[in-house]
């Protein structure tokens, strides 16, 4: 990020698309050189509406040939003028020393700027369109691997932003999309689902220090339809979770009497040893007890001539 400016409060407060006619900024995805933000931009004729995840602003042609923004909360101006077909600048008008922030259009310069397009779904980079199905496969899979629900909740509400939104609105959700999960991946070497969030948006979305302070993704635009089936998938995974805990509960207590049982047993085969010990000593105790009474009987015998007592 360029220093002596703070582009995040910039940002937060103005609109940016930058040049001396309207047309000559292009709707899409800018991203802040080096990645650690992204805004989206919205050519409107007169106006150049910035989305962010918080606020939308929008930007007036000035005389100079760039776009301003005031904001009374600051009470600043904030600019942003055209470089090129894919290139804007932000600035502070006012300060006159105040170093621009230059952002570069997601997927570079446009063919032809076209009339603000309908929702339409782009192809993922596997070609498919089907966004609606890959949304439910990523919500079957939150559904099975209760331990990943987070990423595959992600995955799901990005594939379902596809399907309802433009492209361009599709790739700025996905790389809010990109900054969460690498806030809670372990490997961000690579996007989870390259379906949705292709390697080109994850390898922008939270890079640089945007990463550590990323803006919470805001929750997914849903249906009611599909809310009550993401609440009812919660309720399935959550009482698989709870069936899993009594099942390992209920293996912990036989396992746990199972060890009793052995050591009942070995208790008993102790005991058994001792005893056996005891009555064997006591049986040779006995047996010697009788020889010596035998001896002395024959002793005797031979003293008095009595063989026969």
């Amino acid at each position: 990020m360029a220093s002596g400016f703070n582009w995040r409060a910039a940002i937060a407060i103005a609109v940016f698309a930058g040049g001396a006619q309207a047309q000559s900024i292009s709707s899409g995805t800018y991203v802040l050189d080096g990645g650690s933000y992204s805004i989206e931009v919205i050519n409107q004729g007169d106006t150049l509406l910035v989305k962010e995840p918080n606020r939308d602003s929008p930007y007036k042609r000035h005389p100079d040939g760039s776009w301003r923004f005031y904001n009374p909360n600051t009470d600043a101006n904030y600019a942003i003028r055209y470089i090129d077909p894919a290139t804007i600048e932000a600035y502070k008008p006012d300060q006159p020393g105040n170093v621009p922030s230059r952002l570069n259009r997601l997927g570079g310069a446009p063919a032809a700027e076209a009339a603000p397009a309908a929702p339409a779904a782009a192809p993922s980079p596997s070609g498919r369109t089907d966004f609606g199905s890959i949304a439910d496969g990523y919500m079957r899979r939150a559904l099975d691997e209760p331990d990943d629900v987070q990423v595959w909740s992600f995955c799901a509400a990005a594939a379902k932003k596809r399907e309802v939104s433009t492209a361009a609105e599709a790739d700025a959700y996905a790389l809010k999309a990109a900054e969460s999960l690498k806030l809670i991946l372990t490997d961000t070497s690579r996007s989870p689902c390259e379906d949705v969030i292709s390697p080109t948006l994850w390898s922008v979305g939270g890079s640089g220090d945007g990463a550590s302070a990323a803006t919470p993704l805001p929750r997914p635009e849903l249906s009611d339809a599909d809310k009550a089936r993401l609440a009812d998938l919660n309720a399935k995974a959550d009482a698989r979770a709870e069936a899993g805990k009594a099942e390992a509960a209920r293996f912990e207590a036989a396992q746990q009497a199972y060890r009793d049982r052995v050591a009942e047993v070995k208790g008993a085969e102790a005991k058994f040893a001792r005893d056996q010990a005891a009555y064997e000593a006591e049986a040779a105790r006995v047996k010697a007890a009788e020889e010596a009474y035998q001896r002395q009987m024959e002793e005797w015998r031979r003293a008095t001539g009595n063989p026969g007592a």
